[in-house]
């Protein structure tokens, strides 16, 4: 993976990567986005993430396919609604840009994607 962005202010744990990347994050009232470029051979991604955080944090999740069109954007919070498990629009095979944004997460949490049908 190669990453375009780290402004987060927490820590980043790669736990895979090629077709298959995923990553855990933790921090202590940290915030900031973490970007990187992803080779999707599929027109479809399946994303999940989550986050376990004191009450105000959440994550959001943002893809743009391979002409830079928006194909999901996602954000979860740390109350009871703090998953989210689902697949892209439809967009171009090629590289996509996948962006986490974190906000002022005190706990952590874990994004994965991969390609989808």
């Amino acid at each position: 993976m190669e990453v375009v962005e780290n402004s987060f202010g927490g820590d980043v744990l790669i736990t895979s990567g090629g077709e298959d990347p995923a990553c855990d994050f933790t921090g202590s009232d940290a915030s900031g986005a973490y970007s990187f470029a992803w080779e999707n051979p599929n027109k479809k991604a399946a994303v999940n993430f989550d986050i376990t955080s004191e009450e105000g944090g959440s994550v959001q999740v943002i893809l743009n396919d391979a002409r830079g069109d928006e194909v999901l954007n996602e954000t979860r919070f740390s109350n009871d609604d703090d998953t989210f498990a689902g697949v892209s629009q439809e967009g171009r095979k090629g590289t996509w840009l996948v962006t986490v944004v974190i906000t002022n997460i005190d706990g952590d949490g874990s994004f994965s994607i991969n390609p989808a049908e």
